[in-house]
């Protein structure tokens, strides 16, 4: 593999480590809120 076809490999991984990252991120904090809904409905 030639030297910029491995940049190109490796911009494009970085690019979908941002785009699974950007997924986790909105997945957690979805799960934080229904988590604490689940905690104020205990009390």
């Amino acid at each position: 593999m030639s030297l910029e076809d491995s940049l190109k490999s490796f911009e494009k991984s970085v690019e979908l480590y941002n785009v699974c990252k950007k997924s986790l991120d909105e997945a957690e904090k979805k799960i934080k809120i229904l988590s604490d809904n689940l905690k104020e409905e205990d009390f």
